[in-house]
């Protein structure tokens, strides 16, 4: 029984080592190839997958890795072009301008990149913005995929408290920190209002002028377009929006190779095997990218059901080690968060500052990185953000909820018994006193001076300055650049390129990218893989989907104030 035993775990181990060397074995790739990239959904912001996640499947995209592999083509000689197949995207405006900048950097090394479209979700926004980027852009006939502008709706929960009998009470700093109106409000507030279209101005801005560009067309030329509107892709192709409605496969066979046949095509998943290092990337001076994803939380980072918590302790950890790391020359720390706990964004804060001591650290900013998220981001060297990156959000918030009416209802009787003025502060049995409120806004006001004045000293700008340019307000990346808070435009590849000029490394020289923090182990991964993340989401309305999806950071959060985002727009 023994010596059969062993002989089971000597054949699994010999089966994985076939896999290993499957998953690692470099493909052939004929001269005059076309890569093949699809490119859908929604993608997480996270180290290229190693090789636990490999060898079961993780379930998320990967934007790292997509980047990565849209790099290798645009240096790899065998592949002409790149058929960019895109599906219904759930990404922000920011992610979709990196991708674009991909595309960018194809064309610029001369490869032919073809974007094909499909789609029934009455949802094009998104989808042409990226597809647009491209030489040439196709649709599939039946596709409903409308350009017919931007929106953005707002939820408030302010009339669903007196039907429960709660009493939900709110103090923020300031007026523009609108992630108490949503708790508290029934309709939108005046300075509400006032960024909230700011901010749809300035997307609707760059999404005319980026497909303009493009097309060879004026912004007012695609906002005629919108309003006309341009609803199917007949539409599309009249206005000169799109090149064509063929079928994939008869696409794929209009590709012409060197020698006038049909080009060979090599499918993303194959391409991932094609090392970095055999295409002269991924090799010299090491630079450290560090990670910031999801609501900042203090204790470790891990995993709920809707997708990943920041730990202070996991993301100072990770820095302090590419910090003292001595192969390291420069850090990039890559921020996408909606904010969370005030002390854990500080503990992070300190880290980068820290770190920042003994080399350069450049923040990289991804769709959102805004209060807590942009705290963290305002010690550092140099700041990039998309255009359309949402940030800012200096302020702070503390909501408190009496469910003594509620608990009422259903039969349920409680007391406190206290010793102390204020030792019913937080008890969630009774509403703030005018004396309480006053005790917790000098709470929020202490919190909101720490912010900016450290916003002050990281950016070089005095503290009323931050005052006037924070007070809780949403900025775009393009915006915030024009305010100070930002100092360059653009995606990773501009923070890698910054991150090489601050230590010497000629703007040519390849980098070798070390991920932190460090992937987790076999274990850890299989249990994200087959119990964290199988449940499925309940098919729910859209409306409420948002709210569901704004409520979760405020969940993760720990009680106490918050440095949170309001609502996301969203680029559908």
């Amino acid at each position: 029984m023994l010596r059969k035993k062993r002989w089971i775990f000597l054949l699994l181990v010999v089966l994985i080592g076939i896999g290993v060397v499957i998953l690692r074995w470099p493909p052939a790739i004929a001269p005059g190839s076309y890569l093949l990239a699809p490119i859908g959904g929604s993608y997480t912001d996270a180290p290229t997958p190693d090789l636990a996640r490999e060898l079961v499947g993780a379930s998320e995209k990967n934007l790292t890795d997509l980047l990565l592999q849209l790099q290798k083509a645009s240096v790899d000689e065998r592949l002409r072009g790149v058929v960019l197949r895109i599906t219904p995207l759930d990404l922000p405006l920011a992610q979709l301008q990196e991708l674009r900048g991909a595309v960018g950097r194809l064309r610029d090394a001369g490869k032919h990149v073809i974007a094909w479209v499909m789609g029934e979700d009455f949802s094009g926004n998104g989808e042409y913005y990226l597809a647009s980027a491209a030489d040439q852009v196709y649709f599939s006939e039946n596709s409903l995929l409308p350009l017919i502008g931007l929106r953005s709706s707002h939820i408030f929960l302010g009339g669903m408290w007196d039907k429960l009998d709660v009493d939900m009470q709110v103090e923020q700093v300031k007026e523009y920190k609108t992630f108490g109106d949503f708790l508290v409000r029934k309709t939108m507030s005046d300075a509400h209002r006032e960024m909230a279209n700011s901010i749809l101005d300035n997307l609707n801005t760059q999404l005319l002028r980026d497909i303009a560009e493009s097309r060879r067309l004026t912004p007012d030329d695609v906002q005629r377009l919108i309003d006309a509107p341009t609803l199917i892709p007949d539409d599309f192709q009249q206005a000169g929006l799109i090149d064509g409605m063929p079928y994939f496969d008869d696409l794929l066979d209009s590709l012409k190779g060197p020698d006038g046949a049909v080009a060979k095509t090599v499918l993303l998943d194959t391409y991932r095997r094609v090392k970095p290092t055999s295409l002269g990337l991924m090799q010299g001076p090491k630079v450290a990218v560090v990670f910031g994803i999801g609501g900042i939380t203090t204790g470790q980072s891990g995993w709920n059901a809707m997708g990943t918590t920041m730990g202070a302790d996991t993301l100072t950890e990770a820095i302090d080690a590419a910090a003292k790391n001595e192969a390291i020359k420069a850090i990039v720390l890559r921020v996408d968060s909606p904010g969370g706990s005030a002390l854990a964004s500080d503990l992070i804060w300190h880290a980068v500052a820290r770190a920042k001591r003994a080399k350069p650290v450049i923040v990289s900013m991804s769709g959102a990185a805004a209060s807590g998220g942009y705290y963290i981001a305002a010690g550092a060297t140099k700041i990039v953000a998309q255009p359309a990156t949402i940030t800012g959000s200096i302020g702070i918030v503390v909501s408190h909820a009496n469910v003594q009416g509620l608990l009422t209802k259903l039969g349920i009787n409680s007391e406190t018994l206290h010793r102390g003025q204020y030792a019913r502060l937080f008890s969630n049995m009774q509403s703030w006193t005018p004396e309480e409120r006053q005790q917790v806004e000098r709470v929020t006001e202490a919190l909101y001076q720490t912010f900016t004045r450290k916003v002050a000293a990281g950016r070089s700008l005095d503290v009323e300055a931050v005052d006037r340019i924070g007070r809780g307000r949403v900025w775009t990346g393009e915006q915030a650049k024009e305010l100070g808070l930002v100092d360059h435009l653009g995606g990773m590849d501009t923070a890698i390129q910054l991150a090489k000029e601050a230590v010497g490394i000629a703007p040519g020289e390849s980098v070798t990218l070390v991920y932190y923090p460090k992937p987790q182990g076999l274990l850890t991964t299989l249990l994200e893989r087959f119990i964290l993340r199988s449940a499925v989401p309940l098919p729910l309305p859209q409306p409420l989907q948002d709210m569901v999806a704004h409520l979760i950071p405020f969940m993760d959060a720990p009680r106490g104030p918050l440095l949170m985002l309001p609502a996301l727009p969203r680029f559908r």
